[in-house]
């Protein structure tokens, strides 16, 4: 039983994910699995992969069609490399990366989870380090990798380079990636870990809900040259994000103050989406977020922090 396992979640990335693999397969730090979680690719990923990493090229084509299920439309072809063991999960038709991801983490056995992007480029002690981070703290959760060029909020943490990622950062941030990420199994609380309602976005749900419970921080390591972050819409992140603060609202776990913050985000967010659907003239969604703008404004009344009881 492997003590990591490595997640790389693809579609249609075929040379980035190859790329990244061959990085993952040098890590010096031997004791892990390796799930490719390929959510409907068609560009030839898996066979590719097979290729490149199965134990004969010349078999990849006939494994690849043997081995797919028609009753659940995946595939599940496991493959061993220098010792490690590699799983690539195929699911036929796109279901999201959360998905994807969520059947991956569901077959590991591993206490702890590292996630990929494809493009990710790992420093063969990357992996190493990092679980020497979480066995040398036990209080930590989950450490992040640095990711340069981002704006974020973080206060020092007592181990050197390492600086604490915490709710109201991941709030403010446009998306925290998952890849470089390393997560103990026990933080998920036994929750599925990716919401599979989120067709983007889902990073920024899983962050949430791992910072209100659970010690971040985020490891200046520069142990991997990480993959360029795809260029999503603010106005197509937004509804998702609206969706996920809901949710946290909801929760029960929040404290009056980061309930407070998050209605407080949430109506900033719906006056976006209000204004952008009066510019279209789809004035139905439009005042389906102003009526929500208009519940979170007096649910932000209600939670007066002002008030001694909440300091």
């Amino acid at each position: 039983m492997a003590r990591v396992t490595v997640v790389a979640a693809t579609v249609n990335a075929r040379d980035a994910l190859l790329a990244t693999a061959e990085t993952i397969l040098r890590q010096s730090f031997r004791d892990f699995d390796f799930f490719i979680a390929d959510d409907g690719s068609t560009d030839g990923t898996g066979l590719a992969a097979l290729s490149r990493f199965g134990p004969d090229a010349t078999r990849a084509e006939r494994v690849w069609g043997e081995c797919l299920r028609e009753d659940t439309g995946t595939r599940c072809v496991r493959m061993i490399r220098d010792g490690i063991g590699i799983h690539y999960l195929h699911q036929v038709t796109a279901r999201g990366p959360g998905a994807a991801r969520n059947r991956a983490m569901l077959m590991a056995t591993g206490e702890m989870f590292a996630f990929a992007e494809p493009g990710d480029l790992w420093h063969p002690d990357k992996l190493a380090q990092q679980v020497r981070l979480l066995d040398e703290h036990a209080d930590l959760g989950a450490v992040l990798s640095c990711h340069p060029g981002r704006k974020r909020r973080t206060a020092a943490c007592r181990a050197s380079k390492l600086q604490v990622v915490s709710f109201e950062s991941i709030l403010e941030a446009v998306t925290e990636p998952l890849g470089g990420s390393l997560v103990r199994r026990a933080c998920l609380n036994g929750e599925v870990p990716f919401d599979e309602n989120l067709p983007i976005g889902e990073e920024f749900d899983f962050w949430l809900r791992l910072t209100t419970r659970h010690l971040v921080a985020r490891w200046e390591d520069r142990l991997q040259v990480a993959a360029p972050t795809a260029c999503v819409a603010d106005w197509g992140l937004e509804r998702f994000r609206v969706y996920t603060l809901e949710k946290a609202y909801q929760g029960g776990h929040l404290g009056a103050l980061l309930r407070h913050r998050v209605a407080e985000e949430l109506v900033r967010q719906c006056e976006h989406l209000v204004d952008g659907y009066r510019q279209r003239e789809n004035h139905e969604r439009a005042n389906f977020y102003d009526r929500k703008r208009k519940r979170f404004t007096q649910e932000i009344v209600k939670l007066d922090v002002g008030d001694p009881l909440f300091s």
